[in-house]
């Protein structure tokens, strides 16, 4: 989906959006990035950033990471996702034993809130900019994007 003026987000333009993601997400080798180098464990800060940088690229405005933290699961207890516009969009939920879905987008709190205690911050646009490996991860991800 390509989209050149401001979008008005709603939750099925964003699940496409997010799934179409995805998808370029599963695509991608992301090595050593990760708790096991295996999307999506572990890999959500920076696929939530990607995704902001994504949906920006496609009109999305306002969207912003948040972090939760998971009490019970000590080896993923911190988790990040993307709000935007009272929806909280998820492209690693399915890395958690307790969910199936490899793209969540729902109204904010619905899904997340009884799972994490969270909160919202200002994505550090140079957060991939100062790692080889998030660089090239990231180009890779624009050139796949380009060519979706």
């Amino acid at each position: 989906m390509t989209i050149n003026e401001r979008l008005q987000p709603n939750s099925s333009v964003m699940l496409e959006l997010a799934s179409d993601f995805r998808a370029v997400l599963e695509s991608l080798d992301w090595g050593c990035i990760g708790k096991s180098g295996e999307f999506p464990k572990g890999c959500c800060h920076y696929a939530s950033g990607f995704l902001i940088d994504f949906l920006e690229s496609r009109g999305v405005v306002g969207a912003r990471l948040v972090r939760g933290h998971y009490e019970p699961d000590i080896d993923n207890a911190a988790h990040y996702w993307v709000e935007v516009s009272g929806l909280a969009i998820d492209v690693t939920a399915d890395q958690f034993s307790f969910c199936d879905e490899p793209v969540i987008v729902q109204p904010a709190s619905e899904w997340h809130e009884p799972n994490f205690s969270f909160a919202r911050m200002d994505v550090d646009r140079t957060y991939h900019s100062s790692n080889p490996q998030l660089c090239a991860l990231r180009i890779s991800l624009e050139e796949n994007l380009t060519r979706g």
